[in-house]
């Protein structure tokens, strides 16, 4: 797999990071699932990075990927409180 795969071997689901946000959306479902919370962290901060470089070159938000991010960081909460 090339450095942006990731392969969650519990839930046997793999995904790329530069993938859509709807598929790091469906990639964190299935982390928390299994409680693979580092690769939740990874998608966390893909998402994260992604607004902020939106952000940064002036471009238009992406609305479905930040109403995702309170999606995603509440799940790595619910994992923390395990």
């Amino acid at each position: 797999m090339s450095g942006q795969a990731r392969y969650i071997s519990e839930a046997n689901h793999a995904f790329s990071l530069k993938g859509s946000a709807d598929d790091l959306l469906e990639a964190a479902k299935l982390a928390v699932k299994v409680k693979d919370k580092i690769i939740l962290k990874e998608i966390l901060v893909e998402m994260l990075g992604r607004k902020q470089n939106r952000e940064t070159k002036k471009k238009k938000p992406n609305h479905k990927l930040n109403s995702y991010i309170p999606a995603v960081e509440e799940y790595f909460k619910s994992l923390d409180d395990e």
